[in-house]
């Protein structure tokens, strides 16, 4: 008997060592390719197709794809993210390839919102589609009201009442203030004028977003929203930290699975903001970004591939 368990023991030792150096060797690999993409050199690509061989993850090129960002940027100051964005995420992009077909383009007035459908709409009746800063534009709220007006409920905020409330309230639920990080009065950068393209700083209230979705919006704890239209004139940097695993939204109980999120032109410090969420982002893996689009302003498409109902909704198989 004591020989018969030392030898499966024996047994089991060099299976944990073997399993050891595959996972150091596999690490070692994924890491060197990262960084000569960073330092420009010559990749091989991986392929779109689907893979399941780290069963931790929902597919591997997901866990690769974060990888590649969170290397690219962890040995930058956050404020030099913003900067370096663009030629990481053109390496990473054509490094790690992913699939984007089912991603719908819909255009607005001056930009591009992007859109997932549900795999099955037949088994979605509880939709969510929240904006925060309506902007005198609802082009893409009215196509995804013509399509989804049984399954989803839209609801915007914007504090210029002028026009907005007009053009929202057909749609869904307007909410005349702004929504941020905290509770309060504060100045905010906002177009009054909808013929003009001018800004202006004025006072206005604001509600934090955790209780404009409880006690404003009356959404339930535990709920998805399932497309985020983010588009709030420079507060958006204040309210990014809501987005990381077990902070503000995780705790409230909400789950995003689609984000549309315009960055604008920052200053140091919201270019440090932006590189710690960048940074943050890539290593929870919970979000990828796409359609990354770089003028004065930052554009970003982020798909929740980590929540089981976001993954079994939105990207099961075609990402």
């Amino acid at each position: 008997m004591a020989a018969a368990r030392n030898l499966v023991l024996v047994i089991i030792a060099s299976v944990a060592v073997i399993s050891l150096i595959f996972n150091v060797s596999y690490l070692y690999e994924t890491a060197t390719a990262t960084l000569n993409i960073v330092k420009g050199q010559n990749c091989p690509t991986v392929s779109n197709e689907a893979t399941k061989s780290l069963p931790s993850y929902k597919d591997e090129r997901f866990h690769l794809r974060s990888m590649c960002y969170h290397i690219s940027f962890y040995q930058l100051e956050d404020i030099a993210v913003w900067d370096h964005f663009q030629e990481a995420a053109k390496h990473c992009e054509s490094v790690i390839s992913l699939k984007t077909d089912h991603m719908t383009a819909y255009q607005n007035d001056d930009e591009v919102k992007y859109h997932m459908d549900p795999i099955d709409l037949s088994q979605v009746k509880d939709c969510s589609i929240v904006t925060l800063g309506i902007g005198h534009d609802v082009t893409v709220e009215k196509k995804l009201k013509e399509k989804f007006h049984e399954q989803c409920k839209f609801r915007g905020a914007d504090p210029i009442t002028l026009v907005n409330e007009v053009i929202y309230k057909p749609i869904g639920e307007y909410f005349p203030f702004a929504v941020g990080n905290d509770t309060r009065v504060e100045v905010t950068n906002v177009k009054e004028d909808p013929n003009s393209g001018s800004y202006t700083y004025k006072n206005f209230t604001h509600v934090e977003f955790v209780e404009f979705l409880r006690d404003r919006a009356k959404m339930a704890k535990g709920k998805v929203i399932d497309q985020l239209l983010l588009d709030i004139e420079y507060a958006e940097f204040a309210m990014l930290d809501y987005f990381y695993l077990n902070n503000k939204l995780d705790q409230a109980g909400y789950t995003v699975c689609q984000m549309n999120g315009e960055f604008h032109n920052p200053n140091e410090n919201q270019k440090t903001e932006f590189g710690k969420f960048i940074k943050q982002i890539a290593k929870d893996e919970r979000y990828l970004f796409f359609h990354f689009e770089f003028v004065s302003h930052i554009r970003l498409y982020f798909v929740n591939v980590q929540d089981d109902r976001c993954y079994e909704r939105y990207v099961k198989g075609r990402i």
